[in-house]
């Protein structure tokens, strides 16, 4: 169900930032990168440098709301595991996704899992999920009318599970 969105898609900044963080040690890290690293490795292992160095100032990739995220992964039911596992074998990182296949994914791993399916507000609830596993970057299909560049989001770039040991 994946699809490779077209790379001039991107925001150019999105795949540069992605392309580093996989050059990155730990020793490059700023000093409250460093810090950052070393709290979450215990609970999400190896990726944390990853994680850390793609964290954004405010939103949903922001220190605060990714450790949040990750706390409640940790506090995870055995349901809630079962559910987070199916969805992580479904996606994969490095990987774009449209929209579109996001909700057929979550619709697949709910139904699957015999699990309440979300009636409304489809790509809203599939999108909480998502970002409640993942380090998502936003992708745009960019185009030009009469001489104005229009952004138009069109799907996600997933950069890092926050689930341990799952990359």
């Amino acid at each position: 169900m994946k699809t490779n969105l077209n790379p001039e898609g991107l925001e150019p900044s999105i795949e540069q930032n992605v392309v580093n963080a996989e050059a990155i040690t730990y020793d490059s890290l700023t000093v409250l990168q460093k810090q950052r690293v070393d709290y979450l490795k215990p609970m999400i292992g190896d990726h944390a440098i990853k994680v850390v160095y793609n964290l954004d100032k405010r939103g949903p990739n922001s220190w605060i709301v990714v450790y949040e995220k990750v706390a409640k992964i940790h506090k995870a039911t055995y349901d809630e595991q079962r559910y987070q596992d199916a969805v992580i074998e479904n996606i994969e990182v490095g990987n774009e996704y449209l929209h579109a296949d996001l909700i057929g994914i979550f619709s697949q791993v709910r139904g699957d899992l015999k699990l309440q399916p979300y009636l409304t507000n489809l790509k809203r609830n599939c999108e909480n999920d998502l970002y409640g596993l993942f380090l998502v970057k936003e992708t745009y299909s960019i185009e030009t009318i009469d001489g104005k560049e229009k952004k138009t989001a069109i799907g996600y770039k997933i950069i890092a599970c926050l689930k341990p040991d799952s990359e």
